[in-house]
């Protein structure tokens, strides 16, 4: 049997059966960014954050290049040529050379790089690891929400038909997005987004069955009465959405590749001016243990050239002011290479966010003379990012998200 935690986990489509959101109504977040929500004057409701997952643990060492470390060189005899041809940031740091296309965003200050970034006591396995970077408790276990989804939470009511946080290309939510209320929701994309096929034999009536199933009155405070009340939501809002973002423009061209893809649906939905404020989006394959160096470059190419599109069409939608985007791993790679020209699973990494940034590095290099049992210690913790986004960017209280207070990092402008 569906707990009301599995579906608040799998978002209301795939609990119901079709792909359905729970899209706004016009004007939305003035009902539910009440006073409470904002703080101290910064942030707007305007704002809207896209968070980008690399999946697997990207290694952070090859990505932004300490090109003038000798240490560097030294531990990666076949994996060193990335400091070739690298994108110079300062005087020690470049990014890989495969990550050109971001050369504009970097040269205009509106990409940051933090590279060191971490916590204390680092997890090397994937989920958990994962996992503490998507609660944002790395103290405590079996957390069964996330930081975007608490800080939702506190955001106050929400009506039905309102879509605050959605998820792209992923069946289920990823945990930074799962709240107590459920108010995220997971689409595999936008062409399948429907709530039955639009044409057809049959489809009138199998819309018309799902409504009347989503309207059948359950007991309150079941399982079923839940499922009932997000359907109805869906139901309200589904083909609105649909509409929207079936006449949206881009103004770029995308590349073909899933991360393209979905960010290119996050422009059609911020373009359909539904007031949604959180997005997240996933690129897999960074588990780099043999042959990096033909993995790792093309998928750091595949980043850049989506990021650098996604701006390009913000920019020419008149958007780009008021969008951010942050790009984080479950961790860094180990600083020597393996014996299969790859790496194994290290600690800290590089975390990216491109927008209204204060540009440039911030925080310290990786200091490759004082390692963590042969890995990059964090200089920063990731949570001083997170305080940032939530106080800075989007007007949310952060200490009770995070369950402490961290001193936002100074990214913003």
């Amino acid at each position: 049997m569906l707990d009301r935690r599995s579906f608040l986990r799998r978002g209301a489509f795939a609990a119901i059966g079709p792909p359905l959101a729970w899209a706004s109504a016009p004007g939305f977040l003035r009902h539910f960014l009440g006073e409470k929500a904002l703080r101290s004057g910064h942030g707007s409701p305007e704002n809207a954050l896209v968070v980008v997952r690399l999946g697997g643990g990207n290694d952070g060492l090859n990505t932004v290049v300490p090109f003038e470390d000798d240490a560097y060189h030294r531990a990666r005899p076949t994996l060193r040529a990335a400091a070739k041809g690298a994108i110079r940031i300062d005087d020690r740091l470049g990014l890989n050379a495969e990550m050109r296309a971001l050369r504009p965003l970097l040269d205009a200050g509106r990409l940051a790089i933090v590279p060191t970034a971490g916590y204390p006591n680092p997890n090397r396995s994937h989920f958990r690891a994962m996992d503490i970077w998507e609660t944002g408790l790395p103290e405590k276990e079996l957390v069964l929400t996330g930081w975007l989804g608490r800080a939702l939470d506190a955001a106050g009511d929400l009506s039905e038909g309102s879509l605050p946080a959605v998820s792209f290309g992923d069946p289920e939510l990823p945990l930074s997005l799962v709240g107590d209320r459920g108010r995220a929701t997971a689409i595999l994309s936008l062409d399948a987004y429907r709530v039955a096929p639009a044409a057809g034999p049959g489809s009138e009536l199998r819309r018309s069955l799902l409504a009347d199933l989503a309207a059948h009155p359950r007991p309150q405070g079941t399982d079923l009465a839940f499922v009932a009340v997000a359907s109805r939501s869906a139901f309200a809002s589904a083909e609105a959405l649909e509409r929207a973002t079936s006449n949206a423009k881009v103004s770029a061209a995308y590349p073909a590749t899933d991360l393209g893809r979905d960010l290119r649906a996050v422009s059609q939905v911020l373009r359909a001016g539904f007031g949604t404020r959180l997005f997240h989006v996933s690129h897999y394959g960074f588990d780099t243990h043999a042959e990096q160096s033909s993995v790792q470059p093309r998928l750091l190419r595949e980043f850049a050239e989506a990021v650098a599109a996604f701006f390009a069409d913000l920019d020419g939608q008149g958007l780009g002011g008021r969008v951010l985007l942050l790009a984080f791993s479950e961790f860094g790679r180990r600083v020597r290479e393996n014996g299969s020209h790859g790496t194994d699973h290290g600690a800290a990494g590089p975390m990216f966010l491109a927008g209204t940034v204060s540009g440039g590095v911030h925080g310290p290099p990786p200091d490759l003379a004082n390692l963590d049992d042969g890995d990059v210690r964090f200089a920063v913790d990731f949570r001083s990012v997170y305080a940032a986004v939530l106080e800075r960017w989007l007007g949310w209280r952060a200490e009770a998200t995070l369950g402490a207070a961290f001193e936002p990092l100074p990214l913003l402008r």
